[in-house]
């Protein structure tokens, strides 16, 4: 994996993502949104984009939901998206494995366990 966005409205959940990533390989890098209008606008300017997107479902402005909408609408959706939530829902879960570009739905928080399982989906 080279590169990582997260997309969280929450700066505690980013901080401690960011952590966790940087510990697991310095190398990869970082990009960071706070919902999903910011990323969708980050990833339209994106020369390349994140071989990872880990994502959240409760977000102001666009929530992960409506981001996945939007995104499979795209042309250049190369990423692998794994939903991060705190939702435990079968009807959050079910929701977002119905997206093709969605490979995993995983509970917060990050951690290495994760990583691993996002660098053997790439």
């Amino acid at each position: 994996m080279r590169s990582i966005m997260i997309i969280d409205d929450s700066e505690a959940d980013q901080f401690f993502a960011k952590l966790e990533i940087e510990k697991f390989d310095p190398a990869i890098n970082i990009v960071q949104a706070y919902d999903g209008l910011e990323a969708l606008e980050t990833l339209k300017k994106a020369k390349v984009q994140p071989d990872v997107i880990f994502l959240d479902i409760n977000m102001p402005r666009m929530t992960g939901h409506e981001f996945l909408e939007a995104y499979e609408k795209q042309s250049r959706k190369t990423s692998v998206v794994i939903m991060l939530s705190s939702s435990n829902l079968d009807i959050d879960k079910d929701r977002a494995l119905r997206h093709a570009c969605v490979r995993e739905y995983i509970e917060k928080p990050l951690d290495s366990q994760c990583l691993e399982r996002a660098r053997t989906l790439v």
